[in-house]
Protein backbone atom coordinates (compact mmCIF):
# COMPACT_ATOMS: atom_id res chain seq x y z
CA UNK A 1 0.00 0.00 0.00
CA UNK A 2 1.67 3.71 -1.11
CA UNK A 3 0.63 6.90 -0.92
CA UNK A 4 1.67 10.96 -1.20
CA UNK A 5 3.43 12.94 0.93
CA UNK A 6 2.99 16.24 -0.45
CA UNK A 7 -0.51 16.75 -1.09
CA UNK A 8 -3.46 18.78 0.50
CA UNK A 9 -5.17 14.91 0.93
CA UNK A 10 -3.70 12.00 0.99
CA UNK A 11 -4.00 9.66 -2.25
CA UNK A 12 -3.39 5.87 -1.46
CA UNK A 13 -3.94 2.61 -3.64
CA UNK A 14 -2.87 -0.84 -2.97
CA UNK A 15 -0.03 -2.48 -4.93
CA UNK A 16 0.77 -6.13 -5.52
CA UNK A 17 4.30 -5.83 -5.98
CA UNK A 18 4.73 -9.60 -6.91
CA UNK A 19 2.97 -8.54 -10.22
CA UNK A 20 5.86 -6.31 -11.37
CA UNK A 21 8.61 -7.32 -13.69
CA UNK A 22 10.83 -4.81 -11.90
CA UNK A 23 11.43 -4.65 -8.11
CA UNK A 24 9.13 -1.81 -6.88
CA UNK A 25 11.06 1.56 -5.50
CA UNK A 26 8.85 3.70 -3.38
CA UNK A 27 10.27 7.34 -3.99
CA UNK A 28 10.73 10.60 -1.51
CA UNK A 29 7.57 11.88 -1.95
CA UNK A 30 5.43 8.70 -0.73
CA UNK A 31 5.08 6.87 2.01
CA UNK A 32 4.51 2.84 1.71
CA UNK A 33 3.26 0.36 4.19
CA UNK A 34 3.46 -3.78 3.90
CA UNK A 35 0.14 -5.44 5.07
CA UNK A 36 0.10 -9.41 5.54
CA UNK A 37 -3.74 -9.74 3.68
CA UNK A 38 -4.94 -7.82 0.79
CA UNK A 39 -7.95 -6.99 2.89
CA UNK A 40 -5.96 -5.52 5.51
CA UNK A 41 -4.53 -3.04 2.71
CA UNK A 42 -7.79 -2.17 1.70
CA UNK A 43 -9.47 -1.38 5.13
CA UNK A 44 -6.19 0.90 5.52
CA UNK A 45 -6.22 2.51 1.73
CA UNK A 46 -10.19 2.90 2.28
CA UNK A 47 -8.82 5.24 5.49
CA UNK A 48 -6.05 7.23 3.91
CA UNK A 49 -8.35 8.23 1.26
CA UNK A 50 -11.49 9.40 3.09
CA UNK A 51 -12.41 12.57 3.31
CA UNK A 52 -13.34 12.45 7.32
CA UNK A 53 -9.33 11.61 7.76
CA UNK A 54 -8.32 14.18 5.84
CA UNK A 55 -10.23 16.75 7.21
CA UNK A 56 -9.33 16.48 10.53
CA UNK A 57 -5.90 16.61 9.60
CA UNK A 58 -6.49 20.22 8.06
CA UNK A 59 -5.95 22.50 10.71
CA UNK A 60 -2.64 20.92 11.60
CA UNK A 61 -1.40 20.76 7.98
CA UNK A 62 1.38 23.30 7.05
CA UNK A 63 0.02 26.01 4.54
CA UNK A 64 0.94 27.15 1.22
CA UNK A 65 -0.51 29.27 -1.67
CA UNK A 66 -3.02 26.88 -2.39
CA UNK A 67 -4.12 26.28 1.11
CA UNK A 68 -2.86 23.04 3.22
CA UNK A 69 -0.14 21.21 2.01
CA UNK A 70 2.12 18.21 3.54
CA UNK A 71 -0.03 15.25 4.33
CA UNK A 72 3.09 13.30 5.51
CA UNK A 73 2.64 11.42 8.58
CA UNK A 74 0.07 13.94 10.47
CA UNK A 75 -3.20 11.65 9.20
CA UNK A 76 -1.37 8.74 10.80
CA UNK A 77 -2.30 10.22 14.17
CA UNK A 78 -5.54 9.78 14.31
CA UNK A 79 -7.41 7.08 16.47
CA UNK A 80 -8.00 4.20 13.60
CA UNK A 81 -8.00 0.54 15.27
CA UNK A 82 -5.88 -2.60 13.56
CA UNK A 83 -7.56 -4.53 11.24
CA UNK A 84 -10.00 -7.12 12.63
CA UNK A 85 -11.41 -9.53 9.71
CA UNK A 86 -13.85 -10.51 12.52
CA UNK A 87 -15.58 -7.10 12.91
CA UNK A 88 -18.36 -6.85 10.47
CA UNK A 89 -17.56 -2.56 9.90
CA UNK A 90 -13.91 -3.58 9.04
CA UNK A 91 -15.08 -6.07 6.76
CA UNK A 92 -17.69 -3.65 4.91
CA UNK A 93 -15.08 -1.36 4.67
CA UNK A 94 -12.62 -3.49 2.67
CA UNK A 95 -15.89 -4.36 0.38
CA UNK A 96 -16.21 -0.51 -0.79
CA UNK A 97 -12.51 -0.93 -1.22
CA UNK A 98 -12.56 -3.12 -3.35
CA UNK A 99 -15.94 -1.81 -5.27
CA UNK A 100 -14.17 1.89 -5.35
CA UNK A 101 -10.69 0.06 -7.18
CA UNK A 102 -12.53 -1.70 -9.31
CA UNK A 103 -14.69 1.34 -10.62
CA UNK A 104 -11.34 3.89 -11.32
CA UNK A 105 -9.97 0.34 -13.22
CA UNK A 106 -13.14 0.95 -15.07
CA UNK A 107 -12.80 4.56 -16.13
CA UNK A 108 -9.20 4.13 -16.99
CA UNK A 109 -9.48 1.11 -19.05
CA UNK A 110 -7.12 -1.38 -20.36
CA UNK A 111 -4.26 0.91 -20.35
CA UNK A 112 -1.48 0.95 -17.25
CA UNK A 113 0.53 2.72 -18.43
CA UNK A 114 -0.70 6.60 -19.09
CA UNK A 115 1.12 9.17 -20.41
CA UNK A 116 -0.71 12.11 -18.92
CA UNK A 117 0.35 16.12 -18.77
CA UNK A 118 -0.66 17.70 -15.52
CA UNK A 119 -3.84 19.14 -16.82
CA UNK A 120 -5.19 16.06 -17.78
CA UNK A 121 -3.78 14.18 -15.07
CA UNK A 122 -6.03 17.02 -12.91
CA UNK A 123 -8.88 16.19 -15.49
CA UNK A 124 -8.80 13.11 -15.09
CA UNK A 125 -8.92 12.98 -11.64
CA UNK A 126 -11.74 15.20 -10.78
CA UNK A 127 -14.00 13.06 -13.44
CA UNK A 128 -12.91 9.81 -11.11
CA UNK A 129 -13.84 11.65 -7.67
CA UNK A 130 -17.34 12.35 -9.53
CA UNK A 131 -18.31 9.19 -10.62
CA UNK A 132 -17.40 7.78 -7.04
CA UNK A 133 -18.83 10.18 -4.94
CA UNK A 134 -21.64 7.89 -4.24
CA UNK A 135 -19.46 5.48 -3.05
CA UNK A 136 -17.10 7.60 -1.63
CA UNK A 137 -19.61 9.03 0.86
CA UNK A 138 -20.21 5.55 2.08
CA UNK A 139 -16.30 4.63 3.00
CA UNK A 140 -16.41 8.39 4.53
CA UNK A 141 -19.53 7.59 6.68
CA UNK A 142 -17.88 4.08 7.96
CA UNK A 143 -14.85 5.44 8.33
CA UNK A 144 -15.85 8.00 10.77
CA UNK A 145 -17.79 5.09 12.93
CA UNK A 146 -15.37 2.68 13.11
CA UNK A 147 -13.11 6.03 14.03
CA UNK A 148 -14.88 7.36 16.67
CA UNK A 149 -16.19 3.87 17.78
CA UNK A 150 -19.33 4.61 17.27
CA UNK A 151 -19.44 1.04 14.98
CA UNK A 152 -18.68 -0.67 18.61
CA UNK A 153 -21.34 1.35 20.23
CA UNK A 154 -23.88 0.57 17.94
CA UNK A 155 -23.52 -3.38 18.65
CA UNK A 156 -23.19 -3.29 22.21
CA UNK A 157 -26.87 -0.73 22.38
CA UNK A 158 -28.25 -3.55 20.35
CA UNK A 159 -27.39 -6.39 22.98
CA UNK A 160 -27.86 -3.54 26.10
CA UNK A 161 -31.75 -3.17 24.56
CA UNK A 162 -32.23 -6.79 24.05
CA UNK A 163 -30.81 -8.06 27.36
CA UNK A 164 -33.03 -5.14 29.50
CA UNK A 165 -34.51 -7.09 31.76
CA UNK A 166 -37.43 -3.93 32.19
CA UNK A 167 -37.88 -3.30 28.66
CA UNK A 168 -41.56 -3.74 28.16
CA UNK A 169 -42.69 -6.47 25.00
CA UNK A 170 -45.69 -8.43 24.05
CA UNK A 171 -46.28 -11.93 24.42
CA UNK A 172 -43.88 -13.75 22.03
CA UNK A 173 -41.82 -10.56 20.92
CA UNK A 174 -39.00 -11.50 23.33
CA UNK A 175 -38.02 -14.87 20.98
CA UNK A 176 -38.95 -12.86 17.71
CA UNK A 177 -37.22 -10.36 18.28
CA UNK A 178 -33.78 -12.09 19.88
CA UNK A 179 -34.37 -14.37 16.30
CA UNK A 180 -34.57 -11.86 14.24
CA UNK A 181 -31.37 -9.82 15.70
CA UNK A 182 -29.23 -13.46 16.12
CA UNK A 183 -30.34 -13.96 12.54
CA UNK A 184 -28.60 -10.78 11.38
CA UNK A 185 -25.55 -11.09 13.61
CA UNK A 186 -25.21 -14.57 12.14
CA UNK A 187 -25.04 -13.02 8.80
CA UNK A 188 -22.13 -10.95 9.31
CA UNK A 189 -20.33 -14.60 10.23
CA UNK A 190 -21.67 -17.35 7.82
CA UNK A 191 -19.66 -16.39 4.74
CA UNK A 192 -16.20 -16.06 6.01
CA UNK A 193 -13.94 -18.10 8.05
CA UNK A 194 -13.35 -17.32 12.22
CA UNK A 195 -9.95 -15.20 12.51
CA UNK A 196 -8.48 -16.29 15.82
CA UNK A 197 -6.56 -13.78 17.33
CA UNK A 198 -2.82 -14.66 17.52
CA UNK A 199 -2.30 -14.47 21.42
CA UNK A 200 -5.07 -16.88 21.44
CA UNK A 201 -3.75 -19.51 19.62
Amino acid sequence: MIYTAYASDASACVLDISALAQPFLAETTSYIAFTATEDEARYVECYLNSGFANGKIKEFQARGLFGPRHVHKKILELPWPEFDGNRFSHRRLVALGREAALAVQGILGISQDLELDPRTLGRLRSNIRRELKPLMDQIDTLVESISTGQDLLAIQASWDRLLDPNRPTLPGADSAELSRFLRSEREGWSHRDFVMPEDKI
